[in-house]
Parts: structure tokens; C-alpha cells; sequence
């Protein structure tokens, strides 16, 4: 009688199967702005906040920061730049 096979994957997980990277944060932005119809200077105007908000904070993920980063960051637009609400 022949061993039964194992139902466990294989240790070795050859290229072809394997799982393709998460879509990265200003694709799903982009992806989410596009489902809402959003006009595409719009999708333009939110991608160019965010990347300015991570460069602000030398290209730190918006994962790892929070509210004070964000308070930090509203601030220095307020305060150096002139933006104004």
C-alpha cells in the first residue's frame, strides 16, 4: 500500500505560484478615486497631497504615523506655506 500523500503544501514554493504583491497605496487610491468617478484632476490634485504628506516626513509609510504626524503636518501648511482651509 502506497504512504499517503501529504496535504501540506510543498516547502519549495516555485515563481509561477506564487502571490503577487499587494496593490501599493497611491494605486489603491487611484483605484478608489477612479470606482467614485472622480474627475481625473481630482485623482491628480488627492495623489499630489499624499505624496507631499509622506515626503513631508521623509517618505515615512502613512501606516506608521497617526494623528500627531497629521496635526503635525496640517500645521506646517497653515503655518509655512499659507494653505488655508
Amino acid at each position: 500500500m502506497p504512504a499517503p500523500k501529504s496535504l501540506e503544501p510543498p516547502s519549495e514554493v516555485s515563481p509561477a505560484t506564487e502571490t503577487p504583491n499587494p496593490p501599493r497605496l497611491l494605486d489603491r487610491v487611484r483605484a478608489a478615486i477612479q470606482v467614485r468617478h472622480y474627475s481625473p484632476l481630482t485623482e491628480k490634485a488627492y495623489v499630489g497631497w499624499i505624496k507631499r504628506f509622506i515626503f513631508f516626513f521623509d517618505k515615512r509609510h502613512p501606516d506608521e504615523m497617526g494623528e500627531g504626524e497629521i496635526s503635525a503636518y496640517i500645521s506646517h501648511l497653515a503655518t509655512a506655506k499659507g494653505v488655508s482651509a
